[in-house]
């Protein structure tokens, strides 16, 4: 008797467990057509009004793929995108133009050099 007891005990609990994963996939998960996708899928950027470039998400959020509305020219996988993002924040935003600061300053420099050599009429 004790063990029919346990056994519907562990059922039960089983139970309840499906039901917190369940809760947990609907709450973090994408809609996609009525459905709970894999978050981040649904991400998609494109250029504003001409809707020429375009990266998007793709194989439930796996693979990041970047090119134009017609047709795409590179995928890779998640890991590889976040290498390539954290190349373009670390090393050429902040250690090559200090988050823009060095190219406005350079530029200023330039027009002031260019502003010297100008012939007044």
């Amino acid at each position: 008797m004790n063990q029919i007891s346990d056994n519907g005990a562990k059922q039960s609990s089983k139970r309840r467990r499906k039901g917190s994963y369940r809760a947990i996939l609907n709450a973090l998960g994408d809609d996609f057509c009525g459905n709970k996708a894999p978050p981040g899928q649904q991400v998609r950027l494109e250029k504003p009004l001409s809707g020429v470039y375009v990266a998007d998400y793709h194989d439930d959020g796996g693979t990041l793929w970047i090119g134009y509305s017609s047709e795409y020219l590179v995928h890779m996988s998640i890991g590889e995108s976040l290498r390539l993002a954290r190349f373009i924040l670390c090393q050429f935003w902040i250690r090559a133009t200090w988050c823009g600061l060095k190219r406005r300053i350079w530029f200023w420099a330039l027009r002031r050099d260019i502003a010297r050599w100008k012939i007044s009429r």
